[in-house]
């Protein structure tokens, strides 16, 4: 009796999936990718914030410079005491308000309010000017 040994053979045509190292470096790629796009949501969320911050600022200068401007002219002075405003935004920024007056003329002065924060440990200032005339 002979035996007929049947041997099984695959060629490369007829394998079917990944290897394993293929899978790896098919992941490895993906997280690459997936690092890069949650680097730069993380970069417009600070952008974000930072503009949020500087709109609230000049918003808080505008204020003060229109409460500036609503005095009569023989009131205002050229000195004014540091305020100090929590921002409504971010949790721990306080925007220090600064108002300063020089005079222009007889009639007319020029109004300055310098607005700055520290967000992240690096300053940010904003500054409105306006001119208020006594007649």
């Amino acid at each position: 009796m002979q035996i007929t040994r049947i041997r099984l053979s695959l060629s490369n045509r007829d394998r079917q999936g990944f290897t394993l190292i293929e899978v790896m470096i098919a992941m490895l790629i993906m997280i690459i990718g997936l690092l890069g796009l949650l680097q730069a949501l993380i970069y417009a969320a600070d952008t974000n914030a930072k503009n949020l911050l500087r709109d609230e600022a000049v918003q808080v200068s505008d204020s003060m410079l229109n409460l500036t401007k609503a005095k009569p002219f023989g009131l205002l002075s050229t000195v004014y005491a540091t305020k100090k405003i929590q921002s409504n935004i971010r949790k721990g920024v306080t925007f220090n308000a600064d108002i300063t007056t020089s005079p222009l003329g007889i009639d007319s002065s020029k109004l300055i309010v310098k607005v700055a924060w520290t967000y992240k440990g690096l300053p940010n200032q904003t500054e409105l000017v306006s001119i208020k005339s006594g007649n």
